[in-house]
């Protein structure tokens, strides 16, 4: 025989016969082969059976079932005799003989009655049960508090594991949010790295296209300005050389004319006055060296002055004629002689007024042909 005591809650002192052929469950609920309605204790908290010759704890997973100071979860363990489980706040007594519960007032009136020696011995020994129990009540109220104290304590572990827990996982959270950030960064940076060396080629391209369509048009236009200084320098050349076959054309032609108006003055030289009167001859001559007008003057001037002065020479003194004039001993042509040497006096006395008694035939050209131009 097998019983299950209930040493506190609303079945206090409450004794259940187990079956030795089944399973009993102990809960709240109302189909429960052993119920009780005490706080903690779940619809099918545990169930007690027997096997191999003794009865076996089964926790059923649903509530709290400490058996030996420590919690089943689950699982089953053996019992003996005086063993003390906790379903919920509930302390439950395994026993294998019925136990013996009495009221306080039972063994006084047996007393009083004159009840056998053996009555009351069995009495002794209900009430040194009962304290027993007694005593075990209250250690395993102990251990329930301490258990409890140790419940709290693994709960508050537990409650700060998950809260580490927790924390672990946020910071593994934000860990894998940067980390996909610093990749989402790194992708954008490959990226924008990509695209400036794809702007750097397309640039420098450009810039390779430009330098070269810039090189074919300076050379271009260098050619041209090439071609077209040449055409230039030789168009100019044709026409310097142009010029200066027409300005020694009209060099010679000037010459020609100068000549043979000397020529013609020389012949008219006789008679400078007539001359002067005539005016046709020394203008024509005049007119003909193309000199500049401040250089004309001049010349007008001196040829005036030495008019001038061989009208008074004429006017002081009878002209002694020189035609025809003869020295005995003597076959030079005087009067030739002495017309060419007037005429040389009076070519140096007009050179020496227009200053140009120093400079050479060459320099005299130059001046004739700039007076022309």
């Amino acid at each position: 025989m097998a019983f299950l005591q209930f040493l506190n809650g609303g079945r206090d002192q409450q004794v259940e016969e187990l079956n030795p052929q089944a399973s009993l469950v102990v809960g709240s609920a109302g189909d429960a082969h052993i119920r009780v309605g005490d706080p903690g204790v779940e619809g099918r908290h545990c169930q007690v059976y027997p096997a191999q010759g003794a009865f076996w704890l089964q926790d059923l997973g649903a509530g709290n079932t400490i058996l030996h100071m420590k919690r089943l979860k689950g699982t089953t363990e053996g019992l003996k005799a005086g063993d003390i489980f906790i379903i919920g706040q509930t302390f439950v007594k395994f026993w294998t003989e019925r136990p013996v519960v009495g009221g306080g007032g039972a063994a006084p009136a047996a007393a009083a009655a004159g009840a056998d020696p053996a009555l009351e011995r069995e009495l002794a020994a209900a009430r040194s049960k009962a304290e027993e129990a007694a005593r075990d009540l209250e250690h395993a109220r102990a251990e329930v508090e301490r258990a409890q104290g140790e419940a709290e304590a693994a709960r508050a572990k537990a409650e700060a594991a998950e809260a580490e827990v927790e924390r672990a996982k946020g910071e593994r959270e934000r860990t894998d949010e940067q980390r996909q950030e610093a990749e989402r960064a790194r992708d954008e940076l490959q990226q924008r790295i990509a695209g400036l060396e794809a702007e750097v080629t397309q640039a420098k391209a450009d810039a390779e296209a430009e330098a070269a369509r810039a090189k074919a048009e300076a050379e271009a236009e260098a050619a041209q300005a090439k071609a077209a200084a040449e055409a230039e320098l030789a168009a100019g050349r044709e026409a310097l050389e142009r010029e200066q076959a027409e300005g020694k054309a009209a060099l010679e032609a000037t010459r020609a004319e100068v000549e043979a108006l000397r020529a013609e003055a020389a012949l008219r030289g006789r008679d400078r006055l007539a001359a002067l009167r005539d005016g046709g001859d020394l203008a024509a001559l005049v007119d003909g060296l193309a000199l500049p007008d401040a250089v004309r003057a001049r010349l007008e001037a001196a040829l005036e002055d030495a008019v001038t002065r061989e009208a008074l020479a004429r006017a002081a003194g009878p002209v002694v004629p020189l035609r025809g004039l003869r020295v005995p001993g003597c076959d030079r042509d005087l009067e030739a002689e002495l017309g060419a040497a007037r005429r040389r006096s009076e070519h140096v006395a007009a050179a020496r007024a227009l200053g140009l008694q120093d400079l050479d035939a060459s320099e005299l050209d130059r001046l004739l042909e700039a007076a022309r131009g």
